[in-house]
């Protein structure tokens, strides 16, 4: 999104952009599942990790190629308590529960996955 933001100045083009690539993870989100059940049945469950190395050398050409590079003016400083909190927080942010963190994020996905209201599975 920053690099959109960078690239695309006039809010036009900016608009554009961000519907072609809300367009296109929309469309990945539909295809890889189909993509990786076929790939998994036709080669094996090996490939659906191979396939990414296309898709990979093709993200970095077409990134050299097209997104220009963009600095800040000035260098920013590192900010400690940020990483500290990035670090901290999502593993230790409900303390009530006690079950192992896998577990603990299984049972979210779960709930997420076959509730009404996915979003609410996440919250405290």
């Amino acid at each position: 999104m920053s690099i959109i933001t960078n690239v695309f100045t006039d809010r036009r083009e900016r608009a554009r952009a961000i519907g072609v690539w809300g367009a296109a993870l929309g469309i990945s989100l539909a295809i890889g599942p189909i993509l990786g059940g076929l790939l998994t049945e036709k080669i094996g469950w090996r490939s659906i990790f191979w396939i990414n190395v296309p898709i990979g050398v093709l993200g970095i050409v077409l990134t050299a190629l097209f997104i220009p590079e963009s600095r800040a003016p000035r260098a920013r400083r590192i900010d400690p308590v940020g990483q500290v909190l990035v670090i901290a927080v999502p593993r230790h942010a409900d303390l009530r529960d006690h079950r192992p963190p896998l577990r603990r994020a299984g049972l979210r996905i779960a709930r997420s996955r076959f509730s009404s209201q996915p979003l609410r599975a996440w919250l405290p």
